[in-house]
């Protein structure tokens, strides 16, 4: 490294597992920093898994590197601290694992750091960075917002009330005269914002690269809990210190709103929505009365719209004309979901499309509506359109190459969309037989049924599916489903001794066979109550008739694998499955399923050699066999050792590289360029 260049860079990762977060960042900072810098991982004793991935992409890595261990951990405020101690290097740019850079963000970094010599930090813009946050509008992906922000920059390069440690560039001038982070912060949260009020005191400038985009996850290195009970104490310490002084950047900041022109040039965020803003009235008039009573409460109504506005749907209800020109990828892909819930199916959707924006596809989701549910919550490099209506989406979704039905309620609308806009590929994607949802006397069934050959092009995730479709004389494409084994892979936990059995509990999904479940894990315990049984998902305590403990509805992929790793045996009695991702992401934690043996796990499940399976609604069969792996150890040694092996060709990526060349084979065809 030459240590001495002008504007040499140590970009500094501190990692402590969170391993789905981790490879994306390492890797887009490997493909878009072509700035010289070296890269510095802190392994801040990370899993055997995590380690393993560190050690291996840096073997692999191009440029100058250097990994740090930990023997114990940290903390990234530690961590970082180790480092800048010993700090060589023009700039130093601290980068959270959880990020994701863009094209050219080092340079223009750098460029904004050398443009004043008083500067000495740089704070880039992202989607979650308190008041440096620009969201992405609808239909825009992490990577064509920052070609979107660099095109309409102002560059001026203002001031920031604060500084934001998720990707922070620092001087060798501001690091020499002020040091690190004040341990005082602890294990984090903070101390950043502490470092800020200490340059600016001492004359430097800490300022905003207002052309740079930076995507961040956010959230990723603590609980919510933790986060919390972390955040209150470093927010006392830091307001003890510097609260006035503070507030007087961050008002003057709010008032010249520098970040405005960019604003204002993106496209547009989203209709004005009526019936959501009196919704908003009548709650927040609900809570000044019962503050306030009736005196005062016109005051404070008045001042809480004038600076909240209007609600906005996150849609486009009406054409989007935006005032920045939005850059075209090569392949545009749009995914339309019913609905956003923390399903199966929808998180299969969301990290599809998550992968392939990440693979160089315009890929996005539509949805037909927003309900406040924890699936919104998924980390997604694209940010979703709503659509109020059928028709709203028919005629204002943004041109796209494929339209991908990901429901049977949603074959018809695709189908009415291309017919109107030919040029379209359609693209159904079938992830379960969904006739058997419904009961053979349900009208619904023969609907169900009618829309498979509506769409010419199917995509299925198992031979069982594909089967079924050529009953009805429907040829597909088996793309097998991927799962992130950066995400489900066998954890280190902690855990009680003794057994314990984990099942999934679904009773508004009669398919899912819940009535069956509790009669056989009753009898279990009835016979053998030193088995602890786990229950997950949402129930009513009253159905459950014998001991158990319930973890409760879990939308977090991460706390999912943790507590398959800590369970012996998962249960699932599903009279079929179209895929079975719970008992394929059970197999990769090391957890022995026991499934029923009709649908979609044939891809992966083998009777005895991974698994035990038995036939559906046959409950005693299901018994018999649980009995088994409750009172057989060494099978269950031997089934839970194969479990991650049978799960490891099911890759997302893989499964994201398949989908893609899939659609540009129908794209060429669709264009006159052959097959």
């Amino acid at each position: 490294m030459n240590a001495s260049g002008r504007d040499w860079v140590d970009v500094i990762v501190c990692v402590h597992n969170s391993l789905s977060v981790v490879r994306p960042c390492l890797e887009s900072v490997s493909a878009y920093t072509r700035h010289p810098y070296r890269l510095v991982i802190v392994n801040d004793a990370c899993d055997w898994k995590t380690t393993g991935f560190l050690q291996d992409f840096l073997k692999d890595f191009k440029g100058s590197s250097l990994l740090l261990e930990n023997a114990q951990r940290l903390g990234y405020l530690k961590s970082c601290n180790r480092f800048l101690e010993r700090n060589e290097a023009a700039f130093t740019l601290l980068l959270n694992s959880d990020t994701i850079v863009t094209p050219g963000w080092l340079e223009r970094m750098v460029r904004c750091a050398m443009s004043d010599p008083s500067i000495g930090l740089v704070t880039a813009l992202s989607n979650r960075a308190a008041n440096l946050s620009i969201p992405m509008p609808p239909g825009i992906n992490c990577f064509r917002m920052a070609e979107l922000v660099a095109s309409v920059s102002p560059q001026r390069y203002p001031d920031a009330a604060t500084a934001h440690g998720f990707c922070l560039l620092l001087t060798k001038k501001v690091i020499a005269e002020l040091g690190g982070f004040d341990p005082a912060y602890g294990e984090g949260y903070g101390e950043e914002t502490d470092f800020h009020m200490r340059a600016t005191a001492a004359g430097y400038r800490s300022v905003v690269a207002d052309d740079t985009y930076v995507y961040h996850v956010g959230r990723a290195s603590f609980g919510s809990a933790r986060r919390e009970e972390i955040f209150k104490v470093n927010r006392a310490l830091f307001m003890s210190r510097w609260e006035c002084a503070y507030r007087k950047q961050l008002q003057k900041f709010e008032r010249e709103d520098p970040l405005r022109p960019i604003r204002e040039a993106l496209p547009a965020q989203g209709a004005i929505d009526i019936t959501g803003t009196l919704f908003r009235a009548v709650r927040r008039g609900r809570e000044y009365w019962s503050l306030y009573g009736v005196r005062g409460l016109p005051g404070k109504a008045f001042r809480y719209f004038s600076r909240h506005g209007l609600e906005r749907r996150q849609g486009l209800d009406f054409p989007a004309t935006p005032k920045a020109r939005v850059p075209r990828d090569p392949l545009r892909v749009t995914y339309f979901l019913p609905t956003m819930e923390v399903y199966g199916g929808v998180i299969s959707v969301c990290q599809l499309v998550n992968e392939l924006v990440k693979q160089g596809v315009d890929a996005r989701l539509a949805v037909l509506e927003r309900r406040d549910t924890d699936a919104w919550h998924l980390p997604m490099l694209t940010e979703p359109l709503v659509y109020a209506q059928d028709r709203s989406f028919r005629k204002h979704l943004p041109d796209t190459d494929v339209l991908v039905a990901t429901f049977w309620s949603t074959a018809e609308t695709v189908q009415r969309y291309v017919r109107a806009h030919p040029a379209t590929v359609p693209v159904y994607f079938l992830q379960d037989y969904e006739p058997w949802f419904y009961q053979e006397t349900d009208p619904l069934r023969k609907k169900v049924t009618e829309t498979f050959a509506g769409i010419p092009n199917r995509i299925v995730k198992s031979k069982w599916l594909a089967a079924k479709l050529s009953e009805h004389d429907c040829a597909t494409q088996i793309i097998r489903l991927g799962l992130n084994l950066d995400v489900f892979y066998r954890r280190e936990v902690e855990r009680p001794p003794g057994l314990r059995v984990l099942a999934m509990a679904r009773p508004g999904t009669p398919r899912r066979g819940f009535p069956e479940l509790l009669r056989v894990l009753g009898r279990l315990k009835a016979g053998c109550p030193a088995v602890e049984i786990i229950l997950f998902g949402t129930f009513d305590e009253k159905s459950v008739h014998f001991a158990h403990t319930n973890v409760g509805f879990q939308s977090n992929p991460d706390a999912m694998a943790k507590l398959y790793s800590s369970a012996d045996i998962y249960v699932d009695l599903s009279h079929f499955q179209g895929f079975g991702r719970p008992a394929l992401e059970a197999m990769a934690c090391g957890t022995v399923p026991l499934c029923s043996n009709l649908g979609g796990l044939g891809e992966y499940a083998r009777d005895r050699e991974n698994c035990l399976l038995v036939p559906p609604q046959d409950e005693g069969q299901a018994y018999a066999a649980l009995k088994i792996l409750v009172s057989d150890s060494e099978l269950r040694k031997r089934l839970s050792a194969k479990g991650p092996e049978s799960a490891t060709p099911f890759c997302h990526r893989r499964e994201a590289c398949e989908t893609r060349a899939y659609f540009e084979r129908l794209v060429a065809t669709r264009r006159g360029g052959g097959p």
